[in-house]
Order: structure tokens, then C-alpha cells, then sequence
């Protein structure tokens, strides 16, 4: 266990040297350039999958880092007990709909009353909902990618046994990436909503187009600050989160 964390450890530390190398380049060249903003990356949204029923987690399909696209199976349950009892509920659902379908006809040549044709009625009913309650759960046993994204962490395990509403898997979407920037109050009124803003990450390439997407409503009661975010549509790959990118509004 302990190399498999060393191997780890090395292979990523050449991405990591890069990004900090990168980052202190960024630094170095937009610190005294006027009109440029440090500011740092952030997901654009981050969801916590979670699972609606008990069960073993039977496979995990993406690994840390992996990408995914919408409807992606990205977890699966193992379904068994579920899967019987909603054979159950289809065979208990096919023998009341011939059950009422008998009375109705019966009813016609008036061999039985309304009432009996109540409560089968009634006993459909009641099975039809036991039958979709199992197809529900059934559908539950399988975690389904919401959107377009990538994994950023994996909360499980094969084969382990989960309650209810037990944290699965962290996903960030891909088709955007926010940037989340400070501004003096004094200044605030020189950002708009929509306005588009340059935002450089990579040194040696050209700067990524987004624009203002929101600007917070509270004020850093100590540095009097306002936090603005910017949406870049559609980032590069290489851009992570949490990466240092210079801001200038156009």
C-alpha cells in the first residue's frame, strides 16, 4: 500500500511542478502590469452523488480525474433483491388487471355488484403503484451522470455495503469553469453583468475568453472585498481547479 502511494506521489509530480512553475510565471509577469487581476479557478458548479436505496456497490465505471459525458453509468448497485420484488409486483399487477377485467364483465351480465367492482378497482390501483414503487428502486440501483463532467472524488468502495443517502461520488461539470475574483468595493462599479473579460492561464498561449457571470451581494466586512465570478465556457482540459489565472474586464 505504502509504494502504491509513493508511485502515485511520483507520477504526479511532474503535473504538479508544472501547474506551480506555470502559476509562478502568471505571477511574476501580471503582477505589475496594470489592469491585470489574480485570481484563482473554481468549479462552475460541484455535485454530491448520492444513493436512494441500501445495497452493495456492485462497480465503480470512472476512476478519479476521469471524464464522463450525460446519462454515463458512473456507479452500480447490486440489484438483486430489488430486481425479485419487482418481478413480484408485475406477476401480483398482471393478476389483478385480469382479476378486475373478470369482474367487469361479470358486472355487465350483472352477476356481481358495484361494490365488488370497487374494490378490485381499488386492489389495481394499489398494485399498479407497488409496480412502479419497484421499477423506481430498481432504477435507483444504478447512478447515472447528471452532465457532461469528470470525477473529482470517489467516496466508495467495491463491494461495500451503503445505507441511504451515503455520499457516493464529487463531480464537477467540463462545459464551464468559474473564476472567482476579489474586487475593492470602490471599484465594483466598474464590473457589469455579462462583460466580457480575458482570462489568462497559460503563459506561452493567448488569453481564454468568458465573461462576468455573478457578483456576490455580501461585502468582506474586513478587507471590504467583493467577490466576482467569471465563466469561462468550454475551458481547456489542463485547466483545473484551484489553478492561479490573471483577469483583465475588456
Amino acid at each position: 500500500m505504502g509504494r502504491s502511494i509513493v508511485a502515485i506521489l511520483f507520477a504526479l509530480l511532474p503535473a504538479v511542478c508544472d501547474a506551480q512553475e506555470r502559476s509562478f510565471r502568471l505571477s511574476s509577469e501580471l503582477a505589475a502590469v496594470e489592469g491585470w487581476i489574480l485570481s484563482v479557478t473554481v468549479p462552475s458548479l460541484e455535485v454530491t452523488l448520492s444513493n436512494e436505496v441500501a445495497g452493495e456497490v456492485e462497480a465503480i465505471a470512472e476512476t478519479i480525474g476521469a471524464r464522463f459525458n450525460k446519462g454515463d453509468v458512473l456507479l452500480r448497485f447490486d440489484c438483486t433483491l430489488l430486481e425479485l420484488q419487482q418481478e413480484k409486483s408485475e406477476a401480483v399487477h398482471s393478476l389483478k388487471k385480469e382479476q378486475f377485467r373478470v369482474l367487469e364483465r361479470l358486472f355487465e351480465l350483472e352477476s356481481v355488484g358495484a361494490e365488488d367492482i370497487a374494490i378490485a378497482k381499488s386492489e389495481l390501483k394499489s398494485a399498479e403503484v407497488d409496480l412502479e414503487v419497484a421499477q423506481y428502486s430498481v432504477q435507483q440501483c444504478t447512478i447515472l451522470a447528471p452532465f457532461n463532467g469528470v470525477v473529482a472524488e470517489i467516496m466508495v468502495a467495491p463491494f461495500e455495503y451503503t445505507q441511504p443517502r451515503t455520499p457516493l461520488i464529487r463531480i464537477f461539470p467540463t462545459d464551464a469553469i468559474d473564476v472567482r475574483m476579489s474586487v475593492p468595493l470602490q471599484n465594483l462599479s466598474d464590473f457589469t453583468l455579462g462583460a466580457a473579460v480575458d482570462v489568462l492561464f497559460n503563459p506561452d498561449q493567448g488569453p481564454l475568453p468568458g465573461a462576468i457571470h455573478a457578483i456576490a451581494p455580501e461585502i468582506n466586512s474586513v478587507s471590504q472585498l467583493v467577490d466576482v465570478l467569471i465563466r469561462i465556457s468550454v475551458p481547456p482540459a489542463e485547466l483545473k481547479h484551484g489553478a492561479v489565472v490573471g483577469v483583465k474586464v475588456k
